[in-house]
């Protein structure tokens, strides 16, 4: 066979096979998309909002209740209700990406574990580079 022909068949079935490729990628996204699989940018933040104002109905149930009854609500009483919040609003969120959802979310909100050290403002006492002498009465 002339070896122009084997270079020609050579592209040519390379442009084919990246098309067939493509083509069942496409269909395998297609197929992922109708059984609910991915996760679009829009559920995404839909999953983010309500993460965030689970937490923050939470917090304030937690300081209603610390108000009225003197208790505090435990962090692990927080998040199960804030989790099964979300969890309402979006039945096909599984537990465990609401619960990653509603602990990414306390940072942001200033709350949780990692909320008084990002709010602090820290202190650097130094003592001055060229003290002077107290003046005398």
């Amino acid at each position: 066979m002339d070896p122009v022909y084997q270079e020609v068949i050579k592209v040519v079935g390379g442009i084919i096979a990246s098309a067939l490729g493509m083509l069942l990628i496409w269909i395998a996204t297609q197929m992922a998309r109708k059984l609910g699989l991915s996760v679009s940018a829009e559920q995404q933040a839909q999953l983010q909002w309500f993460a965030q104002q689970a937490a923050k109905k939470m917090e304030e149930i937690a300081a209603a209740k610390l108000k009225s009854t003197g208790e505090r609500m435990t962090p692990a009483e927080q998040m199960a209700g804030a989790v099964e919040a979300v969890m309402e609003n979006l039945p096909r969120v599984d537990a465990s990406k609401a619960t990653s959802a509603v602990t990414a979310a306390l940072p942001e909100l200033g709350i949780g574990a990692s909320g008084p050290l990002s709010a602090a403002k820290p202190v650097v006492l130094m003592a001055p580079a060229n003290p002077q002498p107290a003046p005398a009465p």
